[in-house]
């Protein structure tokens, strides 16, 4: 309960009276306090986990691209949770990723998607399949040009085009779509 409402009243403190302001120490105490958020998050108590997954929205809205030293310790926390079978946790978690995605436009989140498209859970391959549209949607066609971020979309559009979900190969579909309109040289290889 002291948890949840620490992270409850903080969010919004931290939102309105600038913590993002001073990125280098709110990312050297987010770093210290990993253990604790990444336990929230996985948190059954749907209160906790949810607050916990707010505060990282809000985290990286204010944080921007600077949110790229708490990336490898958060995103894949995120990505876990798609797993779960409960919809409120996995619509929490997949709010969160596309927050995330949107306001920090970090390449490097293809990574982390791509690798859990080979994953068995059907509502984390979806996620992430939305999220690789998100990515391709509110990045720079700049950063995604580059050769290995082109084959990271060449390869999950592939990789989800047979999947035996059909609401995955739907996603995969409006993936290549977009892919087309930002790539079209590429797509003719």
């Amino acid at each position: 309960m002291i948890v949840s409402g620490v992270l409850s009243h903080g969010v919004p403190v931290l939102h309105a009276r600038g913590g993002c302001d001073y990125p280098r120490e709110l990312i050297a105490f987010l770093r210290d306090h990993v253990r604790s958020i990444i336990n929230s998050l996985n948190s059954e108590r749907s209160r906790l986990s949810g607050c916990a997954a707010d505060m990282v929205g809000v985290v990286a809205s204010g944080l921007g691209h600077l949110f790229e030293p708490l990336l490898h310790l958060l995103f894949p926390a995120l990505l876990t949770l798609c797993t779960r079978p409960n919809k409120l946790f996995v619509n929490r978690a997949r709010s969160c990723l596309l927050l995330i995605i949107e306001h920090t436009q970090l390449p490097a989140i293809l990574t982390y998607l791509v690798g859990s498209l080979k994953e068995k859970s059907v509502s984390l391959r979806l996620a992430s399949v939305e999220c690789i549209l998100a990515c391709l949607n509110h990045f720079n066609p700049r950063d995604l040009e580059k050769d290995a971020r082109a084959r990271e979309v060449e390869l999950a559009i592939k990789s989800t085009a047979t999947d035996p979900s059909a609401d995955v190969r739907k996603a995969s579909r409006k993936v290549f779509e977009t892919y087309k309109v930002l790539f079209g040289h590429r797509v003719d290889r």
